[in-house]
């Protein structure tokens, strides 16, 4: 399954990861066949603060155009310092503070895969590619630290050469 938090609690929608490995076990499906994959809204910086300060114009512009389309208000100040402390579901701060949300993630979701949307609004360029580099150089290590660095292919029971989808003619 793959499935996003898109503000709010980071934990509060944990239930649909269980909700859905009990739907696939009753269906025959093995834990290694029920993978949990997670994407977020996001942006990192060195300093969490700054992070914060930096993403917030961008994160309202690219809500309040969503809202518009989807008929609800743009986010407000409060609610946006809200959904990105400590359990909120914005990844936005330090490369520390984003790793710590993660395995808070991962304590109530399982999941074994995170993913960051990090390109809202009009963030520029040098900043984008430098919050990339904070999340591969940086959150991924510490996340590894802490819960290992099992490959999706090595937890679904498959070589770690072998290809993740295969069709007759090999594609997808």
């Amino acid at each position: 399954m793959a499935t996003g938090v898109l503000g709010g609690s980071a934990i509060r929608s944990a239930a649909n990861a269980a909700l859905y490995r009990r739907a696939a076990e009753q269906f025959g499906n093995s834990p290694q066949q029920t993978l949990v994959m997670l994407g977020s809204p996001g942006f990192l910086m060195s300093d969490g603060r700054k992070a914060r300060e930096a993403w917030w114009p961008h994160w309202h512009q690219f809500m309040t155009v969503v809202g518009a389309q989807r008929g609800f208000p743009p986010p407000s100040r409060e609610s946006y310092d809200r959904d990105t402390d400590r359990q909120g579901g914005l990844l936005v701060g330090s490369p520390e503070e984003i790793a710590e949300r993660i395995l808070l993630m991962h304590e109530h979701w399982g999941h074994v895969r995170q993913y960051i949307h990090i390109d809202m609004g009009a963030v520029p360029q040098k900043d984008l590619l430098h919050a990339i580099e904070l999340f591969g150089t940086e959150v991924r290590p510490l996340v590894q630290k802490e819960i290992g660095s099992t490959t999706v292919a090595e937890r679904m029971g498959r070589s770690p050469l072998e290809p993740e989808i295969t069709g007759g003619d090999g594609g997808i």
